[in-house]
């Protein structure tokens, strides 16, 4: 499928995407091991929120800009990734925090797994994580063979072109893209400052370091 084709069924085909399966064996894959970066988490968080609020730092569950029920960091149903969700569920900060760990695992391994052969700068990574995070189109689209073609350029300008949701261009995803864009390229200060993150360690970094590496509105 094009990119342009896919942007066009993007609403569809990300509310009905079936999950997606990871070879076992990543031994001589460049980037295994590979986690999303304090940077790139700090991006992550400043586009999406940790909603809804309901005070006494707990959250609720509410829709998307498409309908998608979610919750805390961006938390849906849609990638079959625990816990699910239920409308009028309620979660404390905690809780919030320990589903976007579980979120981010998912597209860390996916990144690693579209990209058996070459070796992503962590920047880089973090960008990719991020992309695939709020859109889940990376597979389908033609950045990867873009980058393993050492287009880089010509990956970026597809990657700025997915700021559609509902069939519309959204100022958010806009931000978002070019955002992305900037990690991509080593720009991160840039990066997080057009996100208006506030800091480059993101709340979830600060919470596993102690235990190991790191995990639109």
């Amino acid at each position: 499928m094009s990119d342009q084709a896919y942007l066009d069924a993007l609403t569809t085909s990300y509310l009905t995407a079936p999950p997606r399966y990871y070879a076992t064996d990543q031994s001589n894959n460049p980037n295994a091991g590979m986690v999303i970066g304090a940077d790139g988490l700090a991006l992550v968080e400043a586009f999406e929120g940790c909603e809804r609020s309901i005070g006494n730092g707990r959250f609720t569950t509410y829709y998307d800009s498409v309908g998608v029920m979610t919750l805390g960091w961006g938390h849906t149903n849609l990638g079959n990734v625990p816990p699910h969700i239920s409308q009028g569920d309620v979660w404390t900060q905690d809780q919030c925090d320990s589903a976007l760990a579980n979120d981010m695992a998912r597209f860390e391994a996916d990144v690693i797994r579209i990209f058996p052969a070459h070796k992503l700068l962590p920047y880089q990574f973090d960008a990719l994580c991020s992309f695939d995070f709020n859109t889940g189109a990376l597979a389908r689209s033609s950045i990867p063979a873009k980058i393993n073609a050492g287009n880089l350029q010509a990956a970026m300008a597809t990657l700025l072109q997915y700021d559609h949701a509902g069939g519309q261009v959204l100022a958010g995803l806009t931000r978002r893209r070019r955002a992305e864009l900037l990690m991509f390229q080593g720009d991160v200060q840039s990066a997080l400052v057009l996100a208006g993150a506030h800091a480059s360690i993101g709340r979830l970094s600060m919470a596993k370091a102690t235990t190991g590496p790191e995990g639109e509105q």
